[in-house]
């Protein structure tokens, strides 16, 4: 009987002890959701300015290709016929309300109105292929890196931890691609479909500037695909939701630093070779949500850990490993990441 609650204590000692350093990892995970989710504002800010200058420095409105086509057919007004003037020509061109313009001219001139300069649909691909990459690039990788040496402080190893997993490594990759790449293309879609309806509508650079702006003001279609288990079926069925563009910084921040800190943290335990299996523990408060509460307390195989956290957009919760810190344990999982960095 004393033997068990020996054992029963010792299990909550290491529990406390877990919970600690778990604690103080999470306020460094803090730390870096702050840092990224700044990084990708001013990438939002940076890719808002650069969208504009590469407009107005390569886009040229049909009212210039308009004037430069009468200016250079000017002294030639033989056969002509009374064309009006288009009602996007800047007054300042022509002090007329009508003008006389050969005939040739005025198909020149028609074309130019009602078509679209070739460098327009290059515009939007030059402004910026991919403006925030680097940043969920840092920034999952130093949470991956925290994660892992949280893992590491557990079990008091001084050892340095480095990212092994290949298929943790590939994991982040593809997700801070798939980030970055759907933000993106929204973005660029929108510009474009923007500027060619200004065009369309024989809009001034001005107005159509006006236009590219308010993409950057709309709400970003944000879609979460299903998850399923190993067997193809689904768990968690997909949604999607729109967000501005400064509440999905704030929001890709949280759910990659802690989808990257988590993902780190498993590959530092499963470095320790005495790691088989992780508890799932949540952020016991008011914003507690409702899908995450009912898997407090939840154990789950290592090798099945991954990709569970986060459940949703800015989810707080996270693993711990189910392991009594014994001085002998402690011995082994230093001896495992030793051998590992040999």
């Amino acid at each position: 009987m004393i033997t068990k609650i020996k054992q029963s204590e010792e299990a909550d000692e290491s529990l406390n002890q877990i919970q600690t350093v778990n604690d103080d990892f999470f306020l460094l995970q803090l730390i870096l959701e702050t840092k990224l989710e700044l990084q990708l504002k001013k990438a939002i800010t940076d890719a808002k300015t650069k969208s504009l200058k590469a407009f107005r420095s390569k886009f040229i409105p049909a009212y210039d290709v308009e004037k430069q086509a009468f200016d250079s057919f000017r002294k030639k007004l033989g056969a002509c016929d009374w064309f009006p003037r288009k009602d996007h020509i800047r007054k300042d061109f022509y002090d007329f309300e009508f003008m006389k313009i050969p005939v040739s001219v005025k198909r020149a001139i028609l074309k130019a109105s009602g078509s679209i300069p070739d460098n327009v649909i290059t515009i939007v691909s030059d402004i910026n292929a991919d403006p925030f990459a680097e940043a969920l690039t840092s920034g999952v990788t130093s949470a991956s890196l925290e994660g892992g040496k949280s893992a590491f402080a557990m079990f008091n190893i001084s050892a340095q931890f480095n990212l092994r997993d290949a298929n943790v490594e590939q994991f982040l990759k593809n997700q801070e691609i798939q980030l970055a790449k759907a933000i993106t293309d929204q973005i660029e879609s929108s510009i474009r479909f923007e500027i060619l309806e200004g065009v369309r509508a024989g809009e001034s650079i001005p107005q159509i500037s006006l236009r590219i702006q308010g993409v950057w003001d709309k709400p970003i279609q944000v879609t979460v695909p299903p998850r399923l288990n190993a067997n193809g079926e689904v768990i968690r069925a997909g949604y999607s939701y729109a967000l501005d563009l400064e509440t999905w910084a704030t929001t890709v921040a949280r759910t990659e630093i802690s989808r990257g800190f988590i993902e780190g943290k498993l590959d530092g335990y499963r470095q320790t070779g005495v790691v088989t299996e992780v508890q799932f523990v949540v952020t016991p408060d008011g914003r507690l949500c409702p899908t995450c509460s009912v898997l407090e307390g939840s154990a789950y195989k290592l090798v099945n850990a991954g990709g569970i956290i986060p459940v949703h957009p800015s989810c707080r919760c996270t693993f711990i490993p189910i392991v009594v810190l014994s001085d002998s344990v402690k011995t082994a999982a230093e001896e495992s990441v030793l051998a590992l960095a040999a």
